[in-house]
């Protein structure tokens, strides 16, 4: 069961600087070492004096990812609203810094939610983190919440039906208090998935929240509670904390980074991969 619920997403999300209202998405590119200006400087071969800007439509706007494909070409996310409006599009660019129209429908992927993190994997396929802007309740509980996926795009744009279920990784909800969010993913050596960011609880705070799948897209249920992980900092206990960053070591074990407490504090979260709980430690 979902219902609309179209100021969700605000809630979850940065608000984008007054400057940035009126701007297009916009993609940049620096200089490397071997043009005659300065390293770093605008590269003015690149679009319109080095950026290229697409209007989608929507009065604000924020670029989430960017990611290259092996053939030049490469992807570009980001979340765009308006007054009870919400996009969150894919794009592609050719290798010339146009819009590739052949991709999705004109030039822009289908999406689940708003998109926060994009990597290209075998096949020129994307695989983007989503956070879904649409409340689904859960028939055990009934507890309204909001989703969190991982999702497969063929080359086409179009959701790849051999990942997960149609495209997208299975429904969960790791929390009690209905919020939760996916801020980055990454892809273990033997091809498993590990998505990183928060859940919330009805006490007002949040827990760390670390998600593994299988290559194939479906929860791994041996790690964790039916494939998630909560937990808080045991030296800060209860609080606001998120993750932000993850990364999958070569031995399988699980780097996060992301902050706690009140004042915030940097946290870097070692999580073992043997099964079935993680160990943990941290470093602050």
């Amino acid at each position: 069961m979902y219902k609309a619920c179209p100021h969700a997403g605000l809630g979850m999300m940065r608000r984008a600087p007054r400057w940035l209202a009126n701007l297009a998405f916009s993609c940049t590119a620096l200089l490397g070492g071997t043009s005659l200006a300065a390293p770093g400087d605008l590269d003015n071969a690149f679009g319109v004096a080095g950026t290229v800007d697409i209007d989608v439509g929507y009065s604000s706007r924020e670029g989430t990812a960017v990611a290259a494909q092996s053939d030049g070409k490469y992807l570009v996310s980001g979340v765009a609203w308006g007054w009870e409006t919400f996009g969150s599009p894919l794009f592609r660019f050719n290798a010339d810094h146009t819009l590739d129209t052949t991709y999705g429908y004109q030039g822009k992927a289908e999406n689940f939610g708003i998109r926060t993190a994009t990597k290209v994997v075998a096949g020129d396929k994307a695989m983007v983190a989503e956070n879904v802007w649409l409340w689904a309740q859960d028939p055990v509980s009934f507890i309204f919440y909001q989703d969190v996926l991982l999702a497969r795009y063929d080359s086409n744009g179009i959701a790849d039906p051999t990942f997960g279920t149609n495209g997208r990784t299975p429904t969960f909800n790791a929390g009690t208090g209905g919020n939760q969010r996916f801020n980055d993913f990454s892809i273990a050596p033997d091809g498993k998935l590990v998505a990183a960011g928060w859940t919330s609880s009805t006490s007002g705070n949040t827990k760390l929240l670390v998600v593994r799948y299988t290559a194939a897209g479906a929860l791994d249920t041996g790690f964790g509670t039916g494939g998630y992980f909560t937990f808080d900092v045991p030296s800060i206990g209860a609080s606001y904390q998120e993750l932000r960053g993850v990364t999958v070591l070569a031995d399988g074990r699980i780097l996060a980074v992301g902050y706690a407490g009140s004042p915030h504090r940097g946290i870097v979260v070692l999580i073992n991969a043997a099964e079935p709980l993680p160990n943990l430690s941290f470093l602050i």
